[in-house]
């Protein structure tokens, strides 16, 4: 039966925009409803509120840039202090305590990619112990690198070789350690660095400069000590200042590097055995006649090692003059040995009999020959 409440299943208002009811009392409602309402339990994309959202006063100051958040069970904001899984393009992590999983590319992080303890295993740049070792490069003495750094053509390189590694200024000595190498082109040879500053203030002259010690890495030449006699004898007479070696043999290989090195060749002074004595006892050993009685200081370039720079002390030399102011073990030579890169023997400035000089043997023990004995010649030079 239709009415006016239930027109036949025809749709039909109750009341109209201008003619509304007052107050209607229902108790179920099926259909559509469409209005405002003062409370609901889903959004308007039906979302369950209480599931989806958590109020804002929840994570009200517990969030920021640095201090993310997460939601937990009860809804409610918790600071987030660990985190899993992947960070391949992790930025910075200013707060986080802990990252495990990938985070490759980390800006920030405690651990390096070997996973050493960062803190533990490296000192910073601006640390004061780093300062005090790189603020003067003596301490390369002490490093061993092996490094060839290339040839060397010309005397343009060759500042601009000292003015790139910091040679002249004696605190950094940028990149250059003991047995770095350097082929000199005009020289034809292979040279390594064997010391730093290690003639500095010696001398009856003070050598002054920043210096970098250079050493050919094989001989230069072969040649004798001395000559025979008039009569066919051996013979150091005079001892190594006044050897054919030192007289004829090394102001040879001066012009060479004067040529190469120009004012970069330092001169020092150096003090050399100049007189012996036949009837003296060696302190080469028992039976061992022949020894140096005497010596000065003179200006040299290139000059032969003593054994003390080679051996750390001697061994044939036959007094203390033969050691001069050559009285330190060169600091390469406390990283290998003499014939680490090239088994050849080559002549030291030590006389050892009236008939024998000092020289380094090939197969890397100490020994000595004879005067006239030709072999190899391995100076030491001053750059800076």
């Amino acid at each position: 039966m239709a009415t006016d409440f239930s027109p036949g299943g025809i749709e039909a208002s109750l009341g109209t925009a201008t003619d509304k009811w007052k107050a209607a009392y229902i108790e179920n409602i099926y259909g559509n409803v469409k209005g405002t309402s003062d409370k609901a339990t889903k959004d308007a994309n039906g979302n369950v509120i209480h599931t989806y959202y958590t109020p804002k006063d929840n994570i009200k100051s517990k969030g920021n840039a640095t201090t993310p958040v997460y939601i937990d069970a009860n809804g409610v904001a918790q600071p987030i202090t660990s985190y899993g899984g992947k960070a391949d393009t992790a930025g910075k992590a200013d707060t986080a305590k802990t990252c495990t999983g990938n985070a490759a590319t980390a800006t920030k992080a405690t651990n390096d990619k070997n996973g050493n303890d960062i803190a533990a295993t490296y000192v910073p740049l601006s640390n004061e112990v780093y300062k005090a070792v790189t603020a003067n490069g003596i301490h390369h003495n002490g490093i061993y690198r092996g490094k060839n750094l290339g040839t060397i053509n010309n005397l343009a390189e060759v500042k601009a070789f000292l003015t790139a590694h910091t040679v002249s200024n004696g605190t950094n000595w940028q990149g250059v350690v003991q047995a770095t190498a350097i082929t000199g082109q005009v020289t034809s040879c292979e040279l390594e660095i064997v010391a730093f500053n290690h003639y500095k203030n010696k001398g009856d002259t003070a050598l002054n400069k920043n210096h970098i010690v250079l050493k050919p890495r094989k001989p230069l030449m072969y040649a004798p000590m001395n000559g025979l006699t008039s009569d066919n004898k051996q013979t150091t007479a005079g001892g190594y200042y006044n050897s054919y070696m030192h007289q004829t043999v090394i102001p040879q290989i001066n012009a060479v590097f004067e040529q190469f090195f120009g004012s970069h060749l330092l001169t020092r002074r150096a003090l050399l055995s100049n007189a012996t004595s036949t009837t003296i006892a060696s302190m080469a050993g028992s039976g061992w006649m022949g020894a140096t009685t005497g010596w000065d200081w003179y200006d040299v370039k290139a000059c032969l090692m003593s054994e003390v720079a080679v051996y750390g002390s001697t061994v044939f030399s036959s007094a203390f003059w033969d050691v001069g102011e050559d009285n330190e073990k060169l600091p390469v030579y406390n990283f290998k040995n003499h014939v680490a890169n090239y088994r050849e023997a080559f002549w030291l400035r030590a006389v050892a009999s009236s008939s024998h000089f000092a020289y380094a043997n090939h197969s890397g023990y100490s020994n000595n020959n004879l005067a006239s004995f030709i072999s190899g010649v391995v100076p030491l030079i001053c750059v800076g």
